[in-house]
């Protein structure tokens, strides 16, 4: 979800351009509150189970019940500030900005903090916890508004689906079509 911020007010833009600021008018007064320069700020919403962690399930069911006052606003990167293009900027740097900004996030804004440490660590853990899984960032990266080989999703479990289906000729009292078992 991104955060625009201008004088016409804060709205909340989905990854496909849809403004979603009427779905969550409990984010636009927080973000308004805390009196923000313009720009651009990027984060992922999300609803939290009764653990503390992310539910995926209950954020679907928060949207579709127009229940979504439990949603909350992890940030994890500014790409435009105060009239400043920082898609450039390494990561790190953009981070730092942003931290700076959140210096007193209000609820439910909250910063989306780095874990330092190694990655097979990281991705252990958070498969541990139950999570689907984390995304990977280089420190050096670019801001991009999609998976990169600089920003890579690193799932817990080795899942797929499908469907099997198959096809068998008419015989004795089919005769008409086929059949699918």
């Amino acid at each position: 979800m991104l955060a625009r911020i201008d004088a016409a007010g804060v709205r909340l833009i989905s990854r496909n351009g849809l403004n979603w600021s009427s779905k969550m008018p409990h984010l636009v007064r927080a973000l308004e509150g805390m009196k923000l320069r313009p720009g651009w700020l990027d984060g992922e919403v999300v609803t939290l189970n009764e653990r503390g962690l992310t539910d995926f399930n209950a954020l679907q069911n928060a949207f579709d019940n127009s229940r979504t006052q439990r949603i909350i606003y992890f940030l994890f990167d500014v790409p435009f500030c105060d009239g400043f293009d920082l898609r450039a900027v390494p990561l790190l740097e953009r981070r730092a900005l942003l931290q700076a900004i959140l210096a007193k996030p209000q609820a439910p804004i909250r910063f989306s903090e780095t874990f330092d440490a190694p990655p097979q660590d990281i991705i252990a853990a958070a498969c541990e916890l139950g999570l689907e899984g984390i995304i990977g960032k280089r420190k050096a990266s670019r801001y991009s508004s999609r998976r990169s080989p600089d920003w890579i999703k690193l799932k817990c479990s080795l899942r797929q689906e499908f469907v099997i289906g198959g096809y068998t000729d008419p015989q004795g009292s089919r005769t008409a079509s086929a059949g699918c078992w």
